[in-house]
């Protein structure tokens, strides 16, 4: 067994002793699979893997445009890393007989939509103690923007006690590929996930010495994170907007604008 299996299966805290063979490998087949057709029907390309830990304690925080995005990352860390990632999914799913169990013994923990309490947070805390992968959209919903709106209170609590590794990671394309107002995904659209360099929080903070509160100081690591994770969202905007110049005659090309990539409407390219 390498270090990383070692890891990944002593400090998981949906081990898999708790589930039979056959959950564990029909588990793995959905993930194989499911990872697999991402890859075909949105292109998905993953960018700095190696930026990702293969063990220890590791807090993935990420910008939340679709609901591809916990089933990307779960699969990405399974097939590329070796391990679990526990990320907050719908409480309901966790009902349904035979998925619940899946669903869970990849790391997947329940959360209420509409009353999610302090459960979450306690185990997202456990997971984090216990040495393993954790991931969290702390926008607490899908993105309405182009851009990563706001944090709820709280995001990065968990890292104060824990000491993870904080790895943002962009999702471009996805907004692209399941807009906000669709029923139904667009195939075919690339997904790219962007994997920023991992750093530990007393190392964030832009050099800024973490005095006053523990609130003030988490903050500005946030800000800091967001901008972070913004800033490839905007590069593809951009992008987007000059393609968009290219189809204007010669002579009119150099006087169209550039827009405030916020202002975009939603899904825009």
């Amino acid at each position: 067994m390498s270090d990383n299996d070692a890891s990944s299966s002593s400090t998981d805290i949906h081990s898999a002793r708790r589930y039979g063979p056959v959950t564990r490998a029909v588990g793995f087949l959905i993930v194989r699979f499911t990872w697999v057709m991402l890859r075909v029907l949105f292109r998905v390309r993953v960018v700095g893997l190696d930026n990702v830990p293969r063990k220890g304690p590791v807090l993935l925080i990420s910008n939340h445009p679709s609901f591809l995005e916990p089933i990307l990352f779960v699969a990405m860390a399974h097939m590329h890393l070796g391990r679990n990632a526990a990320f907050m999914a719908w409480d309901k799913l966790f009902g349904i007989p035979g998925v619940g169990a899946v669903v869970k013994s990849f790391g997947a923990f329940p959360v209420d939509l509409n009353n999610p309490g302090r459960k979450p947070y306690e185990t997202l805390l456990r997971v984090l103690r216990a040495g393993g992968m954790a991931g969290v959209f702390p926008e607490g919903g899908r993105s309405t923007t182009a851009l990563m709106g706001e944090w709820k209170p709280g995001a990065l609590r968990a890292a104060l006690s824990t000491d993870p590794v904080i790895v943002p990671v962009t999702v471009i394309g996805a907004q692209k590929a399941w807009p906000l107002d669709a029923i139904f995904p667009r195939f075919f659209r690339r997904i790219t996930l962007h994997i920023h360099p991992g750093r530990r929080i007393e190392d964030m903070g832009e050099g800024q010495v973490p005095m006053g509160s523990a609130k003030d100081w988490l903050k500005i690591v946030e800000e800091q994170v967001r901008r972070e994770i913004n800033q490839p969202l905007i590069d593809d905007q951009q992008r987007s907007i000059e393609r968009l110049a290219m189809n204007y005659p010669t002579n009119i090309r150099a006087n169209v604008p550039t827009y405030p990539v916020a202002l975009l409407p939603n899904g825009q390219s």
